[in-house]
């Protein structure tokens, strides 16, 4: 066999052994993508098209919306909390007390970071948790301070899981958009 036909080879079977994994890991680029237009919030965002809704809590349905993975594992959410005289601060901070409040099993703040999205001040946050009765998850937050309200538009995967869907993901935040 030539030199030139062995890596002819060797490249198709990188290219074909990439699709595999990003098929299987859902990541495909050429993923078809929904999107989500809320009016009474006045937002949009773009979620895998695979993706279906998760039942969300009666007491939380004004307010989140959350899609699950076909494999019910990973998800997406966006919860809408209105201002109520709080700074960005003191609401992410009280996001990261109830998280840690929450998952009494075990929790780790990885990262906080203060940024913006869109023009809009932002806190990026990372957390690494196990609610009881589950199993070790990553979590990233993006939180917006937009008009009246904190856009929290959340990511998360079991932790061994999360490094496969990081570019969903970014993708999901980078989607979120405020409409008029």
């Amino acid at each position: 066999m030539s030199y030139t036909r062995y890596i002819l080879i060797m490249a198709l079977s990188a290219i074909v052994l990439l699709s595999i994994v990003s098929v299987a890991c859902g990541i495909s680029k050429t993923q078809n993508w929904g999107t989500y237009t809320n009016t009474k919030d006045k937002y949009t965002i773009e979620y895998p098209g695979s993706w279906s809704l998760a039942k969300v809590e009666p007491q939380y349905a004004d307010r989140c919306i959350e899609w699950q993975s076909p494999n019910e594992r990973v998800f997406m959410s966006v919860w809408v909390d209105p201002k109520e005289n709080r700074s960005l601060d003191e609401f992410a901070d009280w996001y990261i007390s109830e998280n840690r409040r929450l998952n009494v099993i075990f929790y780790e703040l990885v990262s906080d970071v203060r940024t913006t999205h869109r023009g809009l001040e932002a806190r990026d946050i990372k957390e690494l948790f196990s609610p009881p009765s589950s199993a070790m998850y990553s979590c990233r937050t993006l939180i917006v301070s937009a008009r009246d309200s904190y856009y929290s538009i959340i990511v998360r995967a079991p932790e061994s899981e999360y490094d496969s869907y990081v570019s969903v993901f970014d993708h999901v935040i980078n989607s979120f958009s405020l409409a008029d």
